[in-house]
């Protein structure tokens, strides 16, 4: 956090008619402090109590790729 890249990338603004979604998991090892996945403006999804799901669990975990799967195959209205 606080580095020149990630103030850059959010403070962006999104690109129009391009549906955004972030899936985010509170316990990811990596992801430091985890709020930082959240996109202001997009859908965003965290994963958080209840189980454990790390950094790497979510590439294997069957309720994030539905998850995931659900966002890669939403219809998206035309601009």
């Amino acid at each position: 956090p606080g580095s020149r890249f990630l103030r850059a990338v959010h403070d962006a603004p999104l690109p129009r008619h391009t549906p955004i979604t972030s899936i985010y998991t509170c316990d990811d090892e990596y992801i430091k402090p985890y709020r930082t996945s959240i996109i202001p403006g997009a859908t965003n999804i965290g994963i958080c109590g209840g189980r454990f799901v790390g950094h790497f669990q979510t590439m294997y975990d069957p309720q994030i790729y539905l998850m995931m799967h659900g966002a890669l195959t939403a219809d998206v209205p035309s601009p």
